[in-house]
């Protein structure tokens, strides 16, 4: 669900900054872009012009495995090191560390060092690692 509101306000915000900064960009009052894709479409089959010439139609591009979501940058030989770990029956992670770890693909969620307290565990952990 986290996923799909992140993505929501992302394409709303997108939209009213391309309102306010391109020329000729649509203002249309709504965030529903399937819809005035699927108009965008059927205006052009039907009469041969574009309704919205500015507007980036996302059925002109062809479909890929890129995404624009939670990208992992982690190497593969990590993501398999961390599912080797055991894991305690008790651990409950929030639901922010699960979203983060099942975009990740890893049990356990990646989370950046923060704090001095954090930071010289890390350097210690690194210094003694094999």
């Amino acid at each position: 669900m986290a996923s799909a509101l992140l993505k929501w306000h992302r394409q709303c915000y997108n939209q009213r900054v391309s309102e306010r900064l391109r020329p000729g960009f649509p203002v249309l009052g709504m965030c529903d872009k399937w819809l005035i894709d699927l108009l965008q479409v059927l205006v052009s089959l039907n009469w041969s012009f574009l309704l919205f010439p500015e507007w980036s139609n996302t059925a002109d591009y062809a479909p890929t495995d890129e995404t624009f979501d939670t990208v992992p940058l982690h190497s593969t030989e990590l993501g398999a090191a961390i599912d080797q770990i055991t894991l305690p029956a008790t651990l409950k992670l929030t639901p922010e560390h699960a979203f983060i770890a099942q975009s990740m693909g890893t049990k356990l969620p990646l989370l950046p060092v923060h704090g001095k307290e954090e930071n010289v565990l890390f350097h210690s952990l690194v210094l003694a690692a094999p």
